[in-house]
């Protein structure tokens, strides 16, 4: 018996001190495992090479926008000094003036006039200009005054004809221009017939321009009577003369 606790007792013992061995290697109960760092790697910086980038401009200039040049803008000629055409009937001569786009456009205009006045009538004055805009005849002033066959009636004498001829043509090279008709009476009849017989002489020298394609927008008849006389009505030349019409062009 005693024997048996012996073996028992050193076995004990022997276990004992196994377990203290043991546990001198062993890290303090509630401690974290030791810290480890990862060795640190070198990562060589590495560039692409030069045939990268140039391959790369190349492509940005192939889809790079254009450079859209903006449209020519035509400055036009400056017109300072271009003289603007224009007509004057004064003593039964008419005076051609300023400038024509070509030489053509000039003569064309003189022929037209020439065939209204006469040959010896028409002063042709014009001078050649590019600047200058289509063959027109430009401002018409008309001096002088139109008369009648009969004074008291309304049919144009063979030289008021002209008149009306050169005022047409004026109005045919000029779209824009309106024709004023004023007529006027001696004072051998009261106020009130005299404004009656000046306007009906007026609108019927309208007559002549309708007659031939102007727009009747285009013209206006006033009758003045004899409120404006040119000489005096106590002398017979003096009521011829003021049985008149007078052509106002703009």
């Amino acid at each position: 018996m005693g024997l048996l606790f012996g073996l028992v007792a050193f076995t004990l013992a022997a276990t004992m001190v196994a377990v203290l061995i043991a546990g001198g290697n062993r890290a303090p109960f509630g401690a974290g495992a030791p810290e480890t760092t990862a060795p640190a790697v070198d990562v060589p910086e590495t560039a692409p090479p030069a045939s990268v980038f140039g391959e790369l401009e190349e492509r940005a200039d192939e889809v790079s926008t254009p450079v859209v040049e903006p449209p020519a803008i035509e400055t036009p000629a400056p017109r300072d000094n271009l003289i603007e055409p224009s007509a004057l009937v004064t003593n039964g001569v008419l005076t051609l003036s300023g400038a024509q786009p070509s030489a053509d456009d000039a003569e064309s205009l003189a022929v037209a006039a020439r065939e209204i006045f006469g040959e010896e009538n028409v002063v042709n004055n014009y001078v050649v200009d590019d600047r200058a805009d289509a063959t027109r005849l430009g401002k018409l002033e008309v001096y002088d005054t139109l008369h009648f066959v009969d004074p008291s009636g309304n049919e144009a004498d063979e030289e008021s004809v002209r008149l009306l001829e050169v005022a047409l043509l004026s109005l045919n090279t000029n779209p824009d221009q309106t024709l004023t008709i004023i007529a006027h009476t001696n004072d051998r009849e009261n106020i009130i017939s005299s404004l009656v017989r000046s306007q009906e002489r007026a609108e019927e020298l309208t007559e002549f321009f309708a007659g031939r394609g102007i727009d009747a927008d285009r013209i206006i008849a006033i009758g003045r009577g004899s409120s404006e006389p040119m000489m005096d009505n106590a002398l017979e030349r003096g009521q011829r003369v003021n049985e008149r019409a007078v052509l106002l062009l703009s």
